[in-house]
């Protein structure tokens, strides 16, 4: 009976602050009490920070305190991105990673549902994650799973603060599942300010006719990675 759409500017505003980039809502704004009270936003995108970065998602769901909003504000508990479709342009442009670790963090997460990100041509789908942000380093955690290539992954990734430079420590890992059950990798390295990026990556696995057209034997490698230019090597 009530019209939830005159919350529109406080949730695009929360979520902003959350996001890091400005919040845009064109769908219809509903209210779900039980089993918890839950704010939902259809047709959310997030504005371009400079970086050619394109965020979309059909749904953004804030599962909110019931007595705040009894009393007029938005107290938002956990932040939820339904089919969020991130599209990274390649190559890379320059990036800016925040210097400092956001507040929200310590009282929020942001949690991505049915995702999709694309880098270039590369697509990475059905990603189900959770992201939080280490309240006394300032680094920003993911943790989840994720389809390539038509194969089922978990990964775990950690972006620490930028230094004076603009660069920051990327960690990265893979772990298959199904098909690909054993077969993993690593990657560690920098990501620096003007997009470029140079690290380190091993792998390992029990068959390598899983991934490539190669005989069915076990496998490591390891050896180092650069990406300048368009061009990964």
């Amino acid at each position: 009976l009530l019209d939830w759409s005159r919350y529109r500017d406080s949730i695009a505003t929360l979520a902003s602050d959350r996001l890091g980039r400005e919040v845009r809502i064109a769908g219809p704004i509903s209210l779900t009490l039980l089993p918890e009270p839950v704010l939902t936003a259809d047709a959310v995108s997030l504005a371009d920070a400079g970086d050619g970065i394109a965020i979309r998602a059909a749904q953004l769901r804030l599962r909110v305190g019931l007595g705040a909003l009894a009393a007029g504000r938005i107290d938002a508990q956990e932040l939820v991105l339904r089919g969020a479709d991130v599209r990274v342009p390649w190559p890379f442009q320059p990036i800016r990673i925040a210097a400092n670790a956001p507040a929200w963090f310590a009282a929020a997460s942001v949690r991505v549902e049915d995702g999709r990100l694309s880098i270039g041509s590369v697509a990475f789908t059905a990603i189900q994650a959770v992201l939080t942000t280490d309240t006394w380093t300032g680094s920003y955690a993911a943790a989840g799973t994720v389809q390539f290539s038509a194969r089922p992954w978990q990964f775990t990734a950690r972006l620490t603060r930028a230094g004076h430079d603009g660069s920051a420590g990327l960690d990265l890992s893979l772990d298959g599942h199904g098909a690909v059950q054993g077969i993993g990798a690593k990657l560690t390295g920098q990501i620096r300010g003007d997009g470029t990026f140079g690290g380190q990556v091993v792998g390992r696995g029990p068959d390598l006719s899983r991934l490539l057209p190669a005989p069915a034997v076990p496998f490591t490698a390891e050896g180092r990675v650069s990406v300048a230019g368009g061009l990964v090597a």
